[in-house]
């Protein structure tokens, strides 16, 4: 018998069962309703929060619970119960999205029912809550879970507070030093916070006035490193500490066209790197059969809010706000500077990794021919924010400037000038976003 059996006799092949019964169905409600608005479904009241829901649900299951053996994926029993009972804790966290949704809808006529994308992802939810409540009541699987608890205080742990009400507006994350230089310099009232952080990301606090005269406290945050796991780390710690209303993302990516500092602004962000690699058998034009990697990207993206999307391109048409950044910037020089700044709206991706191959470039560039640019964390402060279990949950609004294009070319003479560009105007296109059209982000 495997270990996993040994440990759990009964919760294993509930587990596996209910997967074997639903998780297909999972896949198909999610395929169905990522057709609209495009589709037949019309939008509603935090519709882009629910459906983000059924995609946690269904890549939570298939991947995180897609093999449920122990030690080869799950260290120990220890670490898959308490896997079980966070995912469970998770899934709760949106009763209070459902809940808003409900009484915000109101829907009381029965001629008028909810929409179904609504009431068939929360059907979804709670049968998976209610399969882990069941999987969480056995004994042998509880026992796992009381093992060595202890309240006793730990002094050498760094301890938080959870802000019952918001402590700043804005929170400003970036991935590298340079870019956060770029971002402390425009605030108002500058200074170092007090709290303390184990993880060693730098933090700044300030605050931006706005032209209708309203104050906005803003702290800026660097992380420790780059990519999604530390920015998803350090993003969610935030959001839950200081219940901000923007997160924002602002730095250096890669562009698939433009010019170098070109500001762009996700409509739709996900992780090309999601999704299966195999070895398939394909004839060369001689007819001789060779293995070839193949790669099935799993695309399941998130989409920045509709309405917000729809303001910042008639921002963008509409004022000189491109104009405004591209003057402050004229201390910087390099050879072959663009003489015009543009802002690019459209899809945009995250990997794990820099590039500067065109080969991989090429790859991702087909996952969508709009794509505007890529970078290692854009996707993961987006997705923090639509699982964040704050209500209203923070607003996400990515401005990465472009510094290279990813390709062979990398490396230019001008990396560092091309870098120092690129941080500037997408630290100044937010200020000035912030300061001059807050009224997008509803700060009341």
């Amino acid at each position: 018998m495997s270990q996993e059996l040994e440990h759990f006799p009964k919760a294993i092949p509930y587990f596996r069962k209910f997967v074997d019964e639903n998780l297909t169905v999972f896949q198909e409600d999610m395929r169905e309703f990522r057709t609209y608005p495009e589709g037949n479904y019309a939008s509603f009241y935090r519709d882009n929060e629910v459906m983000q829901v059924l995609i946690n649900i269904y890549y939570n299951i298939n991947e995180t619970f897609g093999d449920l053996k122990i030690p080869e994926t799950f260290a120990s029993p220890k670490a898959l119960a308490r896997t079980w009972n966070s995912f469970h804790i998770f899934l709760k966290n949106d009763d209070k999205l459902f809940n808003d949704v409900y009484a915000k809808l109101g829907n009381k006529d029965e001629d008028f029912p909810f929409p179904s994308v609504l009431t068939t992802i929360d059907t979804d939810r709670r049968k998976v809550i209610d399969l882990l409540e069941y999987i969480l009541s056995l004994d042998e699987v509880k026992k796992h879970l009381e093992e060595n608890v202890t309240n006793a205080p730990q002094a050498d742990k760094v301890k938080y507070t959870i802000a019952e009400r918001r402590v700043f507006d804005v929170i400003i994350i970036t991935a590298i030093y340079k870019e956060y230089e770029q971002v402390i310099p425009l605030l108002q009232k500058g200074s170092i916070p007090a709290f303390k952080d184990p993880s060693r990301a730098i933090y700044f606090q300030g605050e931006l006035q706005t032209n209708s005269q309203k104050v906005i406290k803003v702290l800026v945050a660097c992380a420790n490193q780059m990519g999604m796991t530390s920015a998803a780390s350090l993003a969610s710690k935030l959001i839950s500490r200081f219940q901000p209303r923007v997160v924002s993302m602002v730095g250096i990516a890669a562009g698939i066209s433009g010019e170098i500092g070109d500001v762009m602004i996700p409509d739709i962000v996900w992780d090309y790197g999601s999704g299966k690699s195999s070895l398939v058998e394909k004839r060369n034009y001689l007819g001789i059969k060779k293995e070839v990697e193949e790669f099935q990207p799993y695309r399941f993206p998130i989409t920045t809010k509709q309405d917000l999307i729809g303001q910042l391109i008639k921002i963008t048409r509409e004022t000189n706000i491109s104009d405004s950044v591209f003057n402050l910037g004229n201390q910087i020089s390099f050879e072959h500077k663009p003489q015009k700044l543009k802002s690019h709206i459209g899809p945009f991706v995250s990997g794990s990794a820099v590039i500067a191959n065109d080969k991989i470039l090429s790859q991702i560039k087909s996952q969508d021919g709009k794509l505007i640019g890529f970078d290692m964390e854009a996707f993961a402060i987006a997705y923090s924010c639509g699982v964040s279990d704050i209500t209203p949950q923070p607003i996400s609004i990515i401005l990465k400037s472009i510094s290279d294009y990813g390709n062979k070319k990398k490396q230019h003479k001008d990396k560092d000038d091309h870098q120092r560009y690129a941080a500037f105007t997408s630290a100044n296109f937010l200020i000035l976003l912030l300061t001059r059209h807050s009224e997008i982000f509803d700060f009341n």
